[in-house]
């Protein structure tokens, strides 16, 4: 058996997927070891194609521990468990049961520029604590291998990159063909300052004033007044640019979309633009602008140019000037903007094709179950 260990926090809902996740699952249902894959997991629809086990999210680690053991019991062979995000919860399960090989799916970064350098430090060591105890550690994206790595070479070699793959979004993807294009600027993002929303927003009466046939579509588009960028939020949109463009609905914003209305919207839109200022472990919402065959306008921070290699519009700065120049770059250029949808989209879909990386996967659980 191949067992799969959601998070906790971060858990599966098939009705309403978090993407992070989600993203992930084709590792399961497209494997060659799908029939003997089972997940763990807080939450999660029936889902004919994946075996799974829901476990209370109260003292959800002890629940995970026992019921391995209770596997173990039975007589079932468990050969990998797979641990997402979690890295303290597969340190836990090395140690119990060394002779389980433990791996751990890494989707995000320890060193996010947000954090304070120090504190920072403080998560990798904490890592690297755990480390020592797993098989295998799978990262998201080169960037986050690399950072991992770095400073540390003595787990070089139990560390690998498996990118996310778009399988949970094939049917949706399939269809975009079908869907016909807008003069449409999209954001999709969490309302947080270091996504560069307060930016995008900024850059917008620079080009909508100008280019009087495109409207601006900002998913996510709430705050929290405790954001110490809160109250430049409220300014902007109370002044009076941003508000004649909210008046006159060529600025929409939407939020509490399921993933597959947000992924809608950006089959509709021509250019998307994600300015965040932090450095991204992967960027799902980047490779989902990509197979939306929307222009891609990137800071290309962290993981991101992975996502996007030569077929984005890079951001030598995250600054309103720059996003509003870029846009506006694209929107004159429409040989360009048509270029970087279609060739993006074919970058992305080969690329992050789940038959590809999924076989890449397989075969190193191949390999780990038959280690001797």
């Amino acid at each position: 058996m191949i067992l799969i260990v959601l998070p906790k926090n971060n858990p599966l809902d098939f009705t309403n997927p978090k993407p992070v996740v989600s993203a992930m699952i084709p590792y399961a249902v497209y494997s060659k070891f799908a029939e003997d894959i089972c997940i763990f997991t807080p939450q999660t629809e029936h889902n004919d194609k994946i075996k799974s086990k829901i476990l209370p999210k109260a003292n959800y680690n002890k629940h995970c521990l026992t019921e391995i053991q209770q596997l173990l019991n039975e007589g079932i062979d468990v050969d990998i468990v797979e641990v997402h995000q979690d890295v303290r919860l597969a340190g836990l399960i090395a140690k119990k049961f060394p002779q389980i090989k433990v791996s751990v799916v890494k989707h995000s970064n320890y060193f996010i520029n947000r954090f304070k350098e120090n504190f920072s430090l403080i998560r990798l060591y904490y890592y690297r604590q755990y480390i020592r105890y797993l098989h295998s550690t799978y990262c998201v994206s080169n960037y986050v291998r690399d950072v991992l790595v770095s400073g540390y070479p003595k787990i070089k070699n139990k560390i690998w990159t498996i990118y996310n793959t778009y399988g949970h979004m094939l049917d949706s993807i399939k269809n975009a063909t079908a869907v016909k294009k807008k003069k449409q600027i999209i954001f999709a993002g969490k309302p947080v300052s270091h996504k560069g929303i307060v930016e995008f927003i900024s850059s917008l009466p620079l080009v909508l004033n100008q280019h009087k046939d495109y409207a601006a579509v900002i998913i996510g588009a709430f705050f929290s007044s405790k954001e110490k960028y809160a109250n430049t939020m409220v300014q902007l949109l109370e002044s009076n640019e941003v508000k004649e463009l909210i008046a006159a609905k060529r600025i929409l914003f939407l939020k509490n979309l399921k993933p597959s209305e947000v992924f809608a919207n950006m089959q509709e839109s021509s250019i998307a633009v994600i300015p965040t200022k932090t450095n991204e472990p992967f960027g799902l919402v980047c490779l989902e602008a990509h197979l939306s065959k929307c222009a891609v306008i990137s800071s290309g921070r962290g993981g991101l140019r992975e996502i996007s290699g030569n077929h984005a519009i890079y951001l030598k700065d995250v600054s309103a000037k720059d996003i509003a120049d870029s846009i506006d770059y694209l929107i004159k250029n429409p040989n360009i903007l048509e270029n970087l949808s279609v060739e993006g989209y074919e970058y992305a879909y080969n690329k992050f094709a789940p038959q590809n990386l999924v076989a890449i996967l397989d075969a190193k659980r191949e390999k780990i179950i038959n280690e001797h």
